[in-house]
């Protein structure tokens, strides 16, 4: 018993075999017929039928929620701690497109790369009611920062957006910092522990000024220098709802922080 996936890009078609079945997948089958087509109920069966046996028992409660027709009432979709390889990505990317009142989709150490925030994109086209997006601890590298700047792009209504625990780097954080103005109702984002240092603070400040409504900025673990002192002291002096600054363990002098605290009193630092 065994599963095996492989892509043809020329033609968008990904094929699964599993105990010998395959399954051709192509990026539009699913996607441009909607399930209240019958023959898009019959692709959508038989994918399950050839899958499920392989399929971790989270992914195979969305297949059965979109079966039984409550797909439209769903607001949350947590699959926090489950351990997702490149066919589960496959899995979660055909039922995904379904939940297009999803609010809030959680993904916090399934192992995600880089190169699944690519196969995943599309599916997120539908969903542009999402307001949460957790996607920390996991192994999304420089690389996932084009990746997650095209998903920001289509997910205009986020309010909170967790990537604490990531290796996205300054050039990740480079390639997704102006999609940030996308989101300008962000009101928390958690980049704790991804070694932005000060090029990547430095790429993110003047899209971080257009989040107005912003009330957490997680910025922890970082290799933050003096370096980071101005774009810090802007940040802390024009955001004027935020709340809360996460600085901590970063290789900023304690002198500098008390002339940011200093600067904005009204911010707690932790």
């Amino acid at each position: 018993m065994g599963t095996c996936v492989s892509a043809n890009s020329a033609n968008k078609v990904v094929s699964i075999k599993i105990d010998n079945t395959n399954i051709k997948e192509t990026e539009h089958s699913l996607a441009d017929k909607r399930y209240s087509s019958q023959v898009n109920r019959k692709i959508l069966l038989d994918y399950y039928a050839a899958a499920r046996s392989q399929m971790h028992r989270k992914i195979k409660q969305l297949f059965e929620i979109i079966f039984s027709g409550d797909h439209l009432d769903t607001k949350e979709i947590n699959l926090n701690f489950t351990k997702i390889d490149v066919v589960g990505i496959y899995h979660i990317k055909t039922v995904l497109q379904y939940f297009e009142n999803l609010k809030s989709l959680s993904l916090w150490k399934t192992g995600i790369v880089s190169r699944d925030l690519k196969r995943l994109s599309k599916s997120f086209e539908t969903l542009v009611k999402l307001e949460n997006l957790n996607l920390q601890g996991n192994n999304i590298d420089s690389e996932g920062g084009k990746y997650l700047s095209g998903i920001l792009r289509k997910t205009r209504q986020l309010k909170t957006l967790y990537l604490s625990e990531n290796q996205l780097g300054y050039e990740g954080t480079i390639s997704f910092a102006p999609s940030l103005r996308s989101i300008s109702n962000l009101e928390q984002l958690a980049l704790d522990e991804n070694k932005i240092q000060d090029e990547g603070l430095a790429a993110l400040i003047p899209n971080l000024l257009y989040m107005t409504k912003l009330k957490y900025l997680g910025l922890r673990y970082n290799d933050l220098t003096i370096n980071s002192k101005n774009n810090l002291e802007l940040l802390a002096t024009t955001l004027t709802n935020l709340k809360t600054l996460g600085l901590r363990d970063n290789e900023i002098p304690d002198s500098i922080l008390q002339v940011i605290k200093f600067r904005a009193p009204k911010i707690e630092f932790v």
